[in-house]
């Protein structure tokens, strides 16, 4: 919804280490120039040491068949040296267009899997253009089900399962995560990360943001006419959740624990804040977290920012006060059957 409040002021401003990269930032000519320069950015990939973190993780692929005839690619990464205490399904950056499941955003969730022993499952959902919505949507889907169907043959505990989208990603782990409550599977927890879910771009952080120098508000409109395609804006009739950002008067209720982060001077951080409150208000967990003088992805696009570090930091605590919840609820159960026998 487009949001005309009587004064708008300017972007709030840049942390000093962050305005740098900022003002760095090109415009393309024109909107094919943008799509073309970020669909060749697919291409950036982590190499193999860089994955497997020099023996500390193995790796290997998996083809699953989706629906509609689809099958979806995934990157089982796992703890080579002991057993996986859990498994993130993991939905890349990129605004569904560019990025890939094994792309420079990668380390974001290593980080958290080499302190957790988690077991990563990266999914390599279809992109826009040349896969427009909803493909991406239905790839991430079936690549969750099967995760949660198969935690016996990928070796981690079922009790232990997260979602975790960054960016476009995030917009995709909202959207199943709507998905997975209709279907009734349960999970540890969800993680909504700079979150694109709304393709109207009208809050006031939108405008803001496009009303300030910079050329990231049209990138972001670029990505989402490239995502609903020609059928814009009728494919949402269909699939609804493909932004969920329309939806925030509905029931968020029913989902397991959700972390979200945004730059508090990014586009996304008016819709991060009403995501969260959709679901405090439908009676829900959520913790917030935005920080002044960030951008979209800031410990991604500046990770020795001061401020960089210390979200990084924040969203790793969250894992670990969910993996301590998580062991606790075992060893409870545990003893509440020694008892009953």
């Amino acid at each position: 919804m487009s949001v005309q409040p009587s004064a708008l002021g300017p972007l709030p401003p840049y942390d000093p280490e962050v305005a740098p990269f900022m003002a760095s930032m090109a415009a393309y000519e024109d909107q094919a120039a943008a799509l073309e320069a970020m669909i060749q950015q697919r291409e950036l990939i982590l190499g193999d040491d860089q994955i497997t973190r020099n023996g500390m993780f193995t790796v290997h692929t998996k083809v699953i068949e989706g629906r509609k005839g689809r099958s979806v690619t995934l990157h089982v990464i796992g703890p080579a040296h002991q057993s996986a205490r859990g498994a993130v399904v993991w939905l890349h950056s990129g605004g569904m267009v560019t990025g890939a499941a094994l792309s420079l955003d990668l380390p974001q969730i290593l980080d958290i899997a080499e302190d957790q022993s988690l077991l990563v499952v990266a999914v390599e959902y279809g992109r826009a253009p040349d896969h427009p919505a909803p493909a991406g949507m239905l790839d991430s889907l079936d690549a969750f089900l099967w995760v949660a169907a198969h935690a016996n043959e990928l070796n981690y505990p079922r009790n232990a399962l997260f979602l975790h989208g960054l960016s476009g990603g995030a917009g995709l782990a909202a959207a199943v995560a709507f998905e997975a409550r209709a279907a009734g599977l349960d999970y540890a927890g969800l993680v909504i990360d700079g979150a694109m879910i709304d393709d109207r771009a009208g809050s006031i952080s939108y405008q803001q943001l496009d009303n300030s120098s910079t050329a990231v508000a049209e990138m972001y409109r670029v990505m989402w006419n490239a995502v609903l395609g020609k059928a814009s804006p009728s494919i949402l009739d269909d699939y609804p959740h493909l932004a969920v950002g329309r939806l925030l008067d509905g029931d968020f209720s029913g989902f397991p624990p959700v972390f979200l982060m945004c730059g508090a001077s990014d586009a996304f951080r008016d819709d991060t804040t009403a995501l969260a409150q959709a679901i405090w208000r439908s009676g829900g967990t959520a913790d917030l977290h935005q920080w002044a003088g960030t951008i979209h992805g800031s410990d991604l696009m500046v990770p020795e920012a001061h401020v960089s570090k210390e979200s990084a930091a924040v969203r790793r605590g969250w894992y670990d006060r969910r993996m301590r919840s998580i062991i606790e609820d075992i060893r409870l159960s545990a003893d509440e059957k020694i008892q009953a026998n």
